[in-house]
């Protein structure tokens, strides 16, 4: 029993992974989905050059170069490659469902300058236009990019940026999650 608890404690969690240009320009964050596959906003890709783009753990040491592996153009999302990530567990398979209307959901990111892992709890609101999920939230800047979850830990997409009429660095607004189409 005790070998078990022990094993479990030292078993790898997934924590949520820091995007960051390696001149220290900027940072988002994207949502582990494979063996070294992750989702992000493109933005957060867009912003950096790519041979400046880089990956952290946000709770360990390893870090790598990034590779774009796919950006779609007519939507806010990009997958790319972490570098030298095997082993890193991923946060949720993919899924396509969309919520019912206040349903809880999950924001699993970082924040502050120590990048800590947090989760957000919000609630969906409705799909856009453009299919992607609106989310009642506490949120703040950096934000994008993290990963959106429902209960049952299914990834549904990543955030893409909020709307709010606030000033605070935290805040309670409408943040927009990009979504998972596949």
């Amino acid at each position: 029993m005790v070998l078990a608890l022990l094993s479990l404690l030292a078993a790898p969690l997934p924590a949520p992974v820091v995007l960051y240009a390696a001149d220290g320009s900027g940072w988002g964050q994207a949502c582990v989905v494979g063996v070294d596959e992750a989702l992000t906003a493109g933005h957060v890709v867009d912003a950096v050059p790519a041979d400046k783009l880089r990956w952290r753990e946000a709770l360990g040491q390893r870090e790598g170069q990034v590779t774009v592996i796919s950006r779609e153009k007519d939507r806010d999302l990009a997958r790319v490659r972490l570098e030298g990530a095997g082993g890193l567990l991923p946060i949720g398979r993919t899924s396509t469902r969309t919520p019912e209307p206040g349903e809880d959901l999950r924001i699993s990111g970082v924040a502050g300058p120590r990048r800590r892992p947090v989760v957000i709890h919000g609630r969906f609101l409705w799909t856009d236009d453009a299919g992607d999920l609106m989310i009642d939230a506490l949120t703040f800047g950096g934000l994008s990019g993290a990963c959106v979850i429902d209960a049952e830990g299914r990834v549904l997409g990543v955030i893409g940026g909020a709307q709010t009429n606030s000033s605070e660095p935290w805040r309670r607004s409408i943040a927009y999650a990009i979504r998972v189409k596949r």
